[in-house]
């Protein structure tokens, strides 16, 4: 009997202890591609010299959720502003900047080529941000709704 009044006891506490627990951020799960787009970014920064960006699960989740909207929408610019405010909001930050692009079958690496021979693109990559968080979507016929957010947090 006082074993039975253990378990439940514990039981009891566990129960407590889960639905007090505050939700804190959306979770996320960063894919290899997007993972991938940090790492080819981070490599093409390194090599003009710049520092290399951390990748910022806020704004992983902040960038799968515009592109997963723009996949729906077919506008690549709504709710963006409102996406970074989000952001700013949780983090802090001073500056930012994105880059969009649907890829149709190509490797992120790929992606970033294009982005290097872009010049917007590329100057966007090079600016003095410390954050990184790429997102992606994946729509039909191998394509690839990708939304890279960049942010500055000075220390």
């Amino acid at each position: 009997m006082n074993r039975i009044i253990q378990l439940i006891s514990l039981l009891i506490i566990i129960i407590t202890i889960c639905f007090s627990c505050k939700k804190d951020d959306d979770w996320y799960h960063i894919s290899a591609y997007e993972e991938n787009l940090n790492r080819y970014v981070n490599e093409y920064r390194q090599s003009q010299g710049k520092s290399l960006l951390n990748l910022q699960p806020v704004m992983v989740v902040e960038a799968q959720g515009h592109s997963k909207d723009w996949k729906e929408s077919g506008d690549p610019v709504t709710g963006l502003q409102e996406r970074f405010e989000t952001v700013i909001e949780k983090l802090g930050g001073t500056n930012y900047g994105v880059i969009t692009m649907i890829a149709y079958g190509l490797s992120p690496d790929s992606v970033v080529n294009v982005w290097i021979a872009d010049s917007t693109a590329r100057t966007i990559m090079l600016n003095d941000y410390t954050q990184s968080g790429p997102g992606i979507s994946e729509g039909d016929g191998n394509s690839i709704y990708i939304t890279h957010m960049f942010l500055f947090i000075p220390d």
